[in-house]
């Protein structure tokens, strides 16, 4: 089974039951050094297990999101999506939290939330017409100025990214720059809330266990080890 596609508490089941196995072998070969360093990883992932069956969250990959939206075409969508986060255990940040009415003030709030949240979501709706509109075909959109702003910010900082976009949106915003991230289109609202909410909340926790399993391995096989 894929390390993506295991929980996190038995990821760090797993994790502890290898430790245990390379003491084991330190031991046999009375190496003193790895065995110290062993000893403390194993006593970090008990740790680390306990609390995580209480608050399902590793301290070390906090189960934070970011979302970008709309305040004005993508409120609903996302209020829809906080609650089914927030139901999952995952705490949301935004760039509209504590936030003064200033463009230098909001990029260090959106810089700030960003740094604490594990996962990025971009909920791109259509705000804005590219080009003049033309009745012969389907017109093309954009989301905000601010929603793309925070997608570089997200880029920039390596989040896992999942964009989530109405169909009206130009495919260069999602294809451009992230090509290689999980998309997901959806065909207004009522599809939004129906069906596409639900497939973005799999994702969000497949990508918060690849991330808790990330974390272990490193854990597992430091650089340094020869």
């Amino acid at each position: 089974m894929s390390p993506l596609n295991i929980s996190p508490v038995a990821s760090l089941e797993n994790a502890l039951q290898k430790v245990n196995e390379k003491l084991t072998h330190c031991h046999h070969k009375l190496n003193t050094k790895k065995k110290m360093y062993w000893g403390m990883v194993r006593k970090y992932l008990e740790k680390e297990l306990g609390e995580f069956k209480k608050v399902t969250q590793v301290d070390a990959v906090p189960k934070t999101v970011f979302v970008s939206y709309s305040a004005k075409k993508g409120y609903r969508l996302f209020k829809n999506l906080e609650k089914k986060l927030a139901d999952k255990g995952f705490t949301v940040y935004t760039g509209f939290q504590n936030t003064e009415k200033t463009s230098e003030t909001i990029r260090n709030t959106v810089l700030a939330n960003m740094r604490k949240s594990t996962i990025y979501i971009g909920l791109f709706t259509k705000d804005r017409l590219l080009g003049e509109k033309d009745r012969r075909r389907w017109a093309q959109w954009a989301p905000t100025e601010w929603v793309i702003e925070e997608k570089g910010m997200a880029l920039y900082a390596e989040k896992p990214f999942i964009l989530v976009a109405d169909k009206g949106v130009h495919e260069d915003c999602l294809l451009k720059t992230t090509p290689e991230q999980r998309h997901f289109r959806f065909t207004g609202n009522i599809h939004f809330h129906s069906e596409i909410c639900d497939e973005v909340i799999k994702e969000t926790e497949r990508q918060y266990a690849g991330q808790v399993s990330q974390f272990i391995s490193v854990l597992l096989h430091p650089a340094d080890e020869k």
